[in-house]
């Protein structure tokens, strides 16, 4: 990876920040250039060369879960790609499937904090024969009970939950998806970092 990496000169390439036995963290930069061009107020086309720095954090670990990304960009291809390459293509990476309830349940006895569910987002659920529906529940209390009321036993996918962490006089909203990723504010991630990634661990099915 060092040897791939990130210089003035080149286009992409890795910055790694921290190496241990079990831990690599680092970041992959990919360097774009474009024009731009914007009509001024009097019919004018004026071309500006823009320079963008496009970054993905991310952590690799000799267990679970291997392959972490932080404050990922909407592409991560270019990194995945290089990462592969590095690797001769002999590893893959897979993506995670988890039971969105029991990752909060086992969050919550990991903070040692009541955990509020105030929203959730439902899809795959059918309301007749070969007619599915997608919802949001959402609520000033936790809306679990509600959900059985509205599914009535019947199959759906949980995609997303949105839980308020209880703190004292605090609040902590994270939001958890079943494709293993959570959304926390900057100043609460060093906090829960550690309880999400062990109650992550232990309802993963890729673990």
């Amino acid at each position: 990876m060092r040897a791939s990496s990130f210089t003035p000169e080149s286009n992409d390439g890795f910055l790694v920040e921290r190496s241990r036995d079990n831990v690599l963290e680092g970041r992959y930069i990919e360097k774009m250039s474009y024009q731009e061009v914007l009509d001024d107020p009097f019919g004018n086309k004026l071309t500006f060369d823009r320079l963008v720095y496009r970054q993905v954090m991310f952590g690799l670990f000799s267990d679970f879960p291997r392959f972490e990304l932080r404050d990922a960009p909407r592409s991560t291809q270019g990194c995945v790609s290089r990462l592969l390459q590095l690797c001769e293509f002999s590893a893959s990476i897979e993506g995670l499937n988890v039971d969105v309830l029991r990752w909060i349940d086992a969050f919550s006895k990991e903070t040692g904090r009541r955990t509020v569910i105030d929203s959730l987002r439902v899809s795959g659920i059918e309301i007749d024969a070969g007619v599915l529906a997608k919802f949001v529940l959402t609520g000033s209390k936790d809306v679990r009970a509600a959900l059985k009321d509205v599914t009535r036993n019947r199959p759906y996918q949980l995609d997303k939950a949105q839980a308020e962490v209880q703190d004292g006089g605090r609040s902590l909203p994270v939001q958890f998806s079943a494709a293993g990723s959570v959304a926390v504010r900057d100043e609460d991630f060093e906090e829960l970092y550690p309880s999400l990634r062990a109650s992550i661990r232990s309802v993963s099915d890729r673990r």
